[in-house]
């Protein structure tokens, strides 16, 4: 038997495409370790996107919930404000800037002329002191603006004693 060159080379140019594919199959074949690997990783960016999602939705409640809270407090102080007027509300509320600020001047102060003339402001600001009942929420700004008075004239009978 002859084998010729032509037929070597028929040959040759059948299987060498055949076995190229076959080498390509086997290469570019997942091995189940990878799928089970690619699977993991889109089950992750699922999970991350329903957190993400549920993050969202949690702020929007918050949001929605201070909204409610909003509004029925907003009753409650158009309540008190009915009840007690807005002078005596204003008054009192603002109490709470007031005290400290003051009770940082009156520290820093050795001026007795300016120590009474302090003391006189705050004494023209309308307390509900005589008034026949407080507010709960009322009372430890009263008795922040009481301790900064006591302390207001302590310091200015020290001074007044000081200077005599």
């Amino acid at each position: 038997m002859t084998v010729d060159f032509q037929t070597i080379k028929d040959i040759v140019l059948i299987t060498v495409p055949i076995i190229t594919a076959y080498f390509t199959y086997r290469s570019n074949k997942k091995s189940k370790k990878e799928l089970n690997n690619e699977l993991e990783i889109r089950l992750r960016e699922q999970d991350n996107a329903t957190a993400n999602e549920i993050k969202k939705m949690q702020k929007q409640m918050e949001v929605r919930n201070m909204e409610s809270s909003w509004d029925s407090s907003t009753t409650t102080t158009q309540k008190y404000l009915e009840e007690v007027g807005h002078t005596r509300c204003g008054n009192v509320m603002n109490l709470q800037n007031l005290v400290p600020s003051v009770w940082h001047e009156v520290e820093q102060s050795s001026d007795l002329g300016e120590l009474k003339m302090i003391k006189e402001m705050l004494l023209k600001i309308e307390l509900p002191f005589n008034e026949e009942h407080l507010l709960s929420h009322e009372i430890p700004y009263l008795i922040q603006y009481k301790k900064l008075l006591s302390y207001l004239e302590q310091k200015i009978t020290i001074l007044e004693n000081a200077g005599e």
